[in-house]
């Protein structure tokens, strides 16, 4: 039990200390998305959550991994420079649940390389 807190705190804290911030409004994302079709056709939705939290690989896969992963969200979006399968059976996941119990949702995304 304890590994597992100790690996959900390594993802949340990597998950908040990498990565470039886009921390574009939705409206202006989706804006920008339309202008430039070539991102719009490469998106691949790699998992969603129930409350709409979605992992895109905006780039072109290099090899059999997916690079630069981005989180978006209603508000925001972020793009972190994490890699993961192309191969559909092993796509990330992500939960959200109040993993630290202070009554506060995080999130875990878990990527498989090979």
């Amino acid at each position: 039990m304890f590994n597992r807190k100790l690996c959900i705190l390594v993802l949340m804290l990597v998950a908040t200390g990498c990565g470039k911030s886009v921390d574009v409004k939705h409206e202006e994302m989706i804006k920008t998305t339309n202008t430039v079709p070539e991102l719009k056709e490469k998106k691949i939705e790699l998992a969603k959550t129930e409350n709409g939290i979605m992992l895109l690989a905006y780039k072109q896969a290099e090899g059999d991994l997916f690079k630069e992963i981005t989180i978006q969200t209603k508000e925001r979006s972020k793009v972190f420079p994490w890699s993961t399968s192309t191969n559909p059976t092993y796509y990330p996941v992500v939960k959200v649940g109040d993993f630290y119990t202070d009554n506060k949702e995080e999130l875990a995304v878990i990527l498989t390389k090979g």
